[in-house]
């Protein structure tokens, strides 16, 4: 008896609930959330508190309505495009 307990495994715990959502929970959850938000980046305080990539926050915050500066969204893109093309070439010189 004690043998077949100490085998047995433990259960994982899941993520927050906020980081399970898929888009149209995380609207609906966002609405009330920016009501309340008064921080200075919205596009990054989103982006944490979902889980989601910076695409995905620029995106979804134009969704709800939000104004975003067009030029900080134009230099994230830029950010990130260039993350993936480093990350592709670093691919390739291992292979």
């Amino acid at each position: 008896m004690l043998i077949d307990m100490a085998k047995r495994k433990k259960k994982k715990s899941l993520p927050p609930r906020l980081k399970r959502m898929k888009r149209t929970d995380r609207l609906q959850s966002a609405k009330y959330w920016l009501q309340e938000f008064h921080g200075e980046n919205v596009i990054r305080a989103y982006r944490k508190r979902y889980g989601v990539d910076w695409l995905c926050a620029v995106k979804e915050l134009r969704i709800l309505g939000v104004e975003l500066d067009p030029v900080y969204v134009r230099k994230l893109e830029q950010t990130i495009e260039g993350q993936i093309k480093t990350n592709r070439r670093r691919k390739t010189e291992k292979q």
